[in-house]
């Protein structure tokens, strides 16, 4: 289940899950609002809710900055986007300025021109998230990103050596040792061949996480505090729209209370109740759906707070109504 947007009471096998309470406050801080106004963020035009045109195209971390180009890194990878003239630059309040504010290390967001892929604005963020680099767990034996990439159907995805994953550790307490009918149902399931006998339904997160806190530091949190063998999510989606391959799709997946067997987990990287989803993201997460539905007859689509309703904010009140137009574009049901 995705523990960093919990709200409700929880039963005690979820506690331990949490772990400490400390961090398990911390997460659920991170459900309400912050500080960031949502209306503040993006266009100058917003009144409350944004609509998808409004949406930005990118996020991430500014690495360089000349007056002809932003390097944005994500986790894995980075994009060079040009900078002209016109380019609008934002503070994190809205605020329109006529110089570049944003310097190295910025987390922003950019909109880019559908013609020239050139950034129309780039438009600072403050940090979003209540969970800090220093509460995430470091103890977890995770080798160094290769950044390997691998065809994923129409689209390509980030190995898991690619960004650095840990091995499964199946001793862990809240997913421990191999599955077993009967002594062990919450255990590590691998699911018999073929796949498209066993996965049938496709559940969308988000991290609530800031846009640079990846699946490195999400399978950190989710091995060492919420006690999973391994990340909970089968595929993530950053903030410049690149895929990322996580918990194997042959494993039953720990994302979404009471529906992981046969259900695939699909995180985006950010937190959507504070601003809105990217315009990459959601273009990698059609197509990937696209891709599910085709290989493995997946049809079914819906979130997480779809599927446990009152116990989750996930995926965010500005992700979450997309979710139905997805479906009614690709022929899906909930």
């Amino acid at each position: 289940m995705c523990h960093l947007c919990q709200t409700n009471a929880i039963s005690r096998r979820d506690f331990i899950r949490l772990g400490t309470a400390a961090l398990a406050a911390t997460w659920l801080a991170g459900c309400t609002s912050a500080a960031v106004e949502p209306a503040a963020v993006g266009s100058t035009h917003w009144h409350g809710r944004p609509t998808p045109a409004d949406y930005p195209t990118l996020a991430g971390t500014i690495a360089q900055r000349t007056a002809d180009e932003l390097v944005l890194t994500a986790p894995v990878g980075q994009r060079t986007i040009p900078l002209t003239a016109n380019t609008r630059w934002q503070t994190a309040g809205g605020t329109t300025q006529k110089e570049p504010s944003a310097e190295v290390g910025t987390a922003v967001l950019v909109w880019l021109d559908p013609a020239s892929e050139a950034a129309q604005q780039v438009q600072a963020i403050p940090n979003i998230t209540t969970v800090s680099a220093e509460q995430i767990p470091t103890d977890v034996p995770q080798p160094a990103p290769t950044g390997a990439a691998e065809p994923f159907g129409p689209l390509s995805f980030i190995t898991r050596a690619g960004w650095g994953a840990a091995e499964p550790a199946w001793a862990m307490g809240g997913e421990a040792g191999l599955y077993d009918a009967q002594h062990n149902p919450g255990g590590w399931l691998e699911y018999p061949a073929p796949l498209s006998n066993q996965l049938h339904t496709a559940v969308v997160h988000h991290s609530a996480l800031n846009f640079d806190q990846g699946p490195r530091e999400i399978q950190a949190i989710h091995m060492r505090t919420a006690l999973f063998a391994d990340v909970g999510y089968h595929l993530l989606i950053d903030g410049l729209g690149q895929l990322y391959e996580g918990r194997p799709l042959n494993v039953r997946g720990a994302h979404t209370g009471g529906h992981n067997t046969g259900y695939v987990g699909i995180c985006l990287l950010g937190n959507f109740e504070q601003v809105p989803p990217l315009r990459a993201q959601l273009e990698t997460l059609t197509t990937l759906l696209g891709y599910l539905q085709g290989q493995y007859t997946i049809g079914r689509l819906g979130s997480h707070r779809e599927f446990q309703p009152g116990v989750t904010a996930c995926p965010g009140q500005y992700l979450q109504p997309e979710l139905g137009g997805l479906r009614n574009r690709l022929g899906m049901n909930f």
